[in-house]
């Protein structure tokens, strides 16, 4: 059984990416003595709810029980044939794409996340995703196994729990971010609106 989602206390505003740089520097040397470096697992299978009922009884044949409601398409184990592929998160990778104006995810997920499981069996795989996915910079952070550096990530990136996605537009500010699965339709849209040029109001 998996264990529940974590949640943090939300932390103040992002990091400046300098200072990220720098720091996450210093956190992966005190990490490396502690013997504790970041593992960046990839996430596996899908769990879900299940339903039953069962038809009252009568003198006449019993009336069939009604049928689970089905699954929506976007939301049913996808082949593995096509899937999204993130790049393990690293600072200096993350500034670099972000300077180059260069659309970015950033996916935070963990080992014993349930919704993360089952977004990779069924949003990552899907032919809609993968298609409005072309040209954006894909990166995950493993929070499976904590330690200083994923600690300095995720209150730069402000994060709660997993799974969380954070969208960047070409401009470099963030202009999404959703806790929680994020079905196939939904996630193909926001890319969709990442790569567009911000609006000004």
């Amino acid at each position: 059984m998996p264990f529940p989602t974590r949640l943090r206390p939300a932390a103040c505003a992002l990091i400046p990416l300098a200072s990220l740089v720098a720091v996450a520097s210093v956190a992966r040397a005190a990490d490396t003595v502690a013997g504790t470096k970041v593992d960046s697992a990839a996430a596996a299978s899908v769990i879900g709810p299940a339903a039953a009922a069962a038809a009252p009884a009568t003198d006449a044949a019993p009336a069939p029980a009604p049928a689970a409601p089905a699954a929506a398409d976007d939301e049913k184990p996808q082949p593995a044939a096509l899937e999204l592929a993130f790049t393990p998160f690293e600072d200096k990778l993350f500034v670099e794409a972000r300077q180059n104006g260069v659309p970015i995810v950033l996916y935070f997920e963990a080992d014993w996340c349930a919704p993360c499981r089952k977004m990779h069996e069924t949003t990552f795989r899907s032919p809609a995703v993968v298609e409005a996915a072309a040209g954006i910079r894909l990166f995950r952070v493993d929070m499976t196994r904590p330690n200083s550096y994923l600690d300095l990530v995720e209150k730069s990136f402000r994060i709660t729990g997993a799974p969380t996605v954070v969208l960047f537009g070409p401009d470099g500010q963030e202009r999404q971010r959703q806790l929680g699965f994020i079905p196939a339709a939904t996630f193909a849209k926001m890319l969709s609106s990442t790569r567009k040029p911000a609006t000004n109001h």
